[in-house]
């Protein structure tokens, strides 16, 4: 196992070029023509795929549920961030004067969505099991800490809770969704099993309180560590997705032979999108590993950036996301001086991209004189 992947992958792109092995079967790619055309997958060289609706059996189907889920739940979850924006300089406040991240922004945004999530009024028993997914399965390296056995029966009573919800929400369906629990069972035909719509939910329990929190983190973790003031908190969070994709690899699986720069991909590879890798491409960045907010004033690079996928599977909720952690971004760096300690500045690599375990100390920053 590589101890630092990102690392390897940085040095394998500058050997082999844009296109390169890792391993037997396994291509990346970091080209971003190439890396939209594959997601895209106009073509169907590539097997159809969703990173969000994956499940154990495959893909959640049919492809209208995807999509009708997809955009309820963006409805929702923007008509929940629009609703309570006024809440949100009270949950910041419980920050100061000191935090652990990037737990604290996952356990933040978890707090401000979950009405959105489980509804306003939830079973005692739902309640602590979603509160317990994110305390035992979202927080970064949280899995880490429990025996195989012991994730084994926690995950065996997150599904028999979660189908005993989505089973009641189906008998007596909701007129109009009013958290992400009725969005997925509304999406459901007769043959569509409880369990396959409790992973949909875990996904997006996973992209809301998951990502959203560690976008979040990213995004204070950069302020703190410059030297410079902090940048429009717009810049600051583009600027964190293009240098810390928290999705930062997507994987296809060809349908048939075909060339992809010099190498040949075959049905039994694996092709994998780094977005990580995208977004620092010299080619379309200027200092590409730095930390400069600034560039996003004109918005030069687009055509590199891929932070939530691209084409017909791209995240849905991208624009939420990005709203509320600009939003909280800005009442902090507006309010405070960030002080960043942390023990290493590398990032806890898996499936997300986290940022590294880092302190934040929340200064007052003193009103100017006469106000």
């Amino acid at each position: 196992m590589d101890t630092d992947p990102l690392g390897v992958l940085g040095e394998l792109r500058r050997d082999r070029g844009a296109v390169f092995t890792r391993r037997r079967g396994e291509i990346y790619v970091s080209d971003p023509a190439l890396a939209k055309e594959i997601l895209a997958n106009n073509d169907g060289i590539f097997r159809e795929h969703s990173d969000f609706f994956r499940i154990k059996t495959g893909n959640f189907a049919p492809r209208s549920a995807q999509v009708e889920i997809g955009r309820a739940a963006r409805v929702l979850l923007r008509r929940h961030a629009n609703d309570h924006a006024d809440e949100l300089p009270a949950l910041v406040s419980g920050l100061a004067p000191g935090s652990q991240w990037p737990d604290a922004g996952n356990r933040i945004v978890y707090e401000h969505f979950r009405p959105a999530l489980i509804g306003a009024a939830p079973s005692a028993a739902l309640r602590a099991v979603v509160d317990q997914i994110v305390e035992r399965a979202v927080l970064a390296g949280a899995r880490e800490r429990y025996s195989r056995f012991a994730r084994h029966r926690f995950r065996a009573r997150v599904t028999r809770t979660l189908c005993a919800e989505i089973a009641a929400r189906r008998a007596r369906p909701a007129a109009e969704p009013a958290d992400l629990l009725d969005v997925v069972a509304a999406a459901a035909t007769a043959r569509t099993r409880d369990a396959d719509l409790a992973e949909v939910f875990l996904s997006c329990l996973f992209a809301v309180a998951g990502s959203v929190g560690f976008l979040l983190g990213w995004s204070l973790y950069l302020v703190g560590t410059s030297d410079e003031e902090p940048a429009h908190p717009a810049w600051v969070v583009r600027e964190a997705l293009r240098l810390w994709p928290v999705a930062w690899l997507f994987g296809r699986t060809p349908n048939r032979e075909h060339q992809l720069a010099e190498l040949t991909a075959k049905p039994a590879d694996e092709v994998v999108v780094c977005s990580y890798l995208v977004h620092r491409d010299p080619a379309h960045w200027t200092e590409p590993d730095e930390f400069r907010p600034d560039r996003w004033a004109e918005g030069a690079g687009q055509e590199a950036f891929i932070p939530f996928g691209w084409g017909p599977h791209a995240c849905t909720g991208a624009g939420v996301a990005t709203q509320v952690t600009e939003a909280l971004v800005g009442l902090i760096t507006s309010a405070y001086r960030l002080h960043v300690t942390a023990p290493t500045s590398r990032p806890q690599v898996s499936a997300a991209l986290a940022p590294p375990r880092f302190h934040l100390r929340l200064d007052p920053v003193s009103p100017p004189e006469g106000r």
